[in-house]
This record gives structure tokens, sequence and C-alpha cells, in this order.
């Protein structure tokens, strides 16, 4: 099979965003995404939080582009090395220093990782002090392609798979405990686990604020200018309301959305 069978996209122009199902796109300015509930997915109409962010800066600038949705995060890689495209939107993608120097990095939100264990696994709460060593014991789930290092250095044991693999593995008991994003641990659970929701349990202090990019491709003929008036109207919808208006669908607490706002702002201000 074909690997473009599995992509989906999300079309932008100056009259508005669409989520198609078109599997080859002619525009040269194409951004691609991974599958990553409610920030990227093609289970939502607009396309989720980040798809959406993107839309919205993309209409202001007058810039037509095309997001395109794949299923795994280390095909993201892939096309940015591969195919050349303006861009493509992660958290954390984990590229070195020679291929950061052909890359513009702008965030454009911000995911509130957390640690989670199945409480129903384990008659005592997974143990958190803030340092890893206190999880030498437990296994740990890892996303595919994800870096481990200073799990293993700590002498805990990792297993790989995909994030709705990794809470059956909660569940089993194959794994002890993973990290997830908290509104992409509320849409897993919500959509797949309904029933054993209740059991997922967040270990205390282990939010970690994580902040999410669109990554300008320099070798892209239009990227430099491209990021930098993308810049520009990324602060136009934040100044106008339009930014906070968008995160208010996904992010009903009125703390996580000021808290979304303000480190947003921090951010783009190391921005260069």
């Amino acid at each position: 099979m074909s690997l473009s069978c599995f992509l989906f996209a999300s079309d932008v122009s100056a009259t508005g965003p669409r989520i198609t199902k078109s599997l080859l796109s002619p525009n040269e300015n194409q951004i691609y995404s991974y599958d990553y509930p409610p920030f990227t997915t093609t289970d939502l109409e607009m396309g989720g939080m980040s798809t959406e962010i993107i839309d919205a800066v993309l209409q202001k600038i007058n810039i037509d582009a095309t997001q395109i949705i794949v299923p795994l995060q280390s095909m993201v890689k892939f096309y940015i090395h591969q195919e050349q495209p303006l861009a493509v939107y992660g958290k954390n993608l984990n590229f070195n220093q020679q291929q950061k120097k052909h890359l513009t990095f702008i965030p454009i939100g911000i995911m509130n990782s957390q640690y989670v264990f199945y409480k129903p696994a384990h008659k005592e709460n997974v143990s958190w002090n803030g340092q890893l060593s206190s999880l030498a014991k437990y296994t740990y789930g890892a996303s595919n392609g994800e870096l481990v290092e200073e799990y293993k250095k700590e002498n805990v044991k990792v297993k790989y798979a995909r994030t709705h693999s990794l809470l059956k593995k909660l569940i089993s008991k194959e794994i002890d405990f993973m990290k997830m994003s908290e509104l992409n641990r509320i849409w897993m659970l919500d959509k797949h686990f309904p029933h054993e929701k209740s059991g997922f349990v967040v270990m205390n202090n282990s939010d970690k604020i994580e902040p999410v990019f669109i990554i300008f491709n320099k070798k892209h003929p239009q990227s430099s200018h491209i990021a930098k008036i993308f810049k520009k109207g990324l602060a136009e919808i934040v100044d106008s309301g339009e930014y906070l208006k968008i995160i208010k669908k996904y992010r009903t607490q009125k703390s996580k959305q000021e808290q979304h706002m303000q480190v947003l702002s921090k951010l783009l201000t190391q921005v260069h």
C-alpha cells in the first residue's frame, strides 16, 4: 500500500479552511502534522486546535497552503527531510543540531504534559517525587520515536507503542506509566475507554508545560518570507482576540486559558 494512502489534507485559502480527504495536493506550500487529537486530527471538521490556529494565521497573512495530517510523528520527520515542504507542526520532533540549522521554530501554543498510571493495576499510587530515579522499579510506555535516554539512565524499563496501545498496556499492567498531554488524555479516554477512564490517574506534581511549534523549512524557497509574516500574523490574531476564541473551544477552564496565553506571550518574545 502506498504511503500516500494514509494522508488526509486540510486545505487553507483566503476563503477559509476546509477538511478534505484529498491524498495529493498541487499546492507547493505544504504543512505536515501528525494525528494528535484534539490538537491536529481528521476527526474534527476544523482539524483541531492547532490546525485552526495555523489556518487563522494563514488567512490573516493571505497565504495559500495545505495542511496534511499523517498518522505518525515519524512520517512528519520523513517528509521535512525528503519532500522539502514549507513547514511541519509538532511538539518535540527530536531534530539534531545540524538539522536545526535549516529550520525556523515559531511557537503557536502549549501542551500540559502529565504522567498517567492506571489505578486498578496498582494497590498503591505510583509515587513521583520529581526525580525519575523514584520510578526505577516501573516500566515506562514511550511513544514511537520518543527519546528515552533519561529513563534508561535511571534504570526505568521502556516499552514502545502508539498512544492507544499504551493505554491498553496500562490496563493490562504491561507498562506502569506513560506521558500524555492533558487534552489528549481526556480525548482518548472519552472516545476509547469511557468505562475505564476513571481508573486513569495523573501523578501528583507531574504537570509540565511544553511548547508546540510550526517549524519552517529554510530549504523551501518561500520559507524565510512566510515565516517572517507568519509570526506577525500570529501576533495579530492574539491581539485581536481571535486566538483566545479558538482555544476556548478546547480549553474550558479559565485558569488553563490564562496560563496558555501567558506562556505563549512569553515564548513569542523569545523568537527572533
